[in-house]
């Protein structure tokens, strides 16, 4: 019985092998509908994502650029109107 195993067991290799090699393209084939509109939902989420980062204002720096700069710049100008 083991004897019978091991010389069949290159032949079960080869045709797990090849149903590996077949059922993988074939199922791509069969699903392909599906798969493209999952891929679809998922771009323009991710397109929708990238919308909302590009457009939300960042906190930080415009609280930064808006509070501190500003003064800093009236403060220069300020000391240059005083040593002319």
């Amino acid at each position: 019985m083991l004897k019978q195993f091991y010389q069949a067991s290159p032949r079960l290799i080869f045709a797990v092998l090849i149903a590996v090699v077949i059922a993988r393209p074939l199922e791509l084939k069969i699903f392909d509908k599906e798969i493209r509109e999952q891929l679809g939902t998922r771009y323009l989420l991710d397109q929708q994502q990238r919308i909302v980062k590009v457009q939300a204002p960042s906190g930080s720096e415009n609280q930064w650029s808006s509070r501190k700069e500003i003064p800093f710049k009236q403060k220069d100008r300020a000391s240059l109107a005083i040593s002319r």
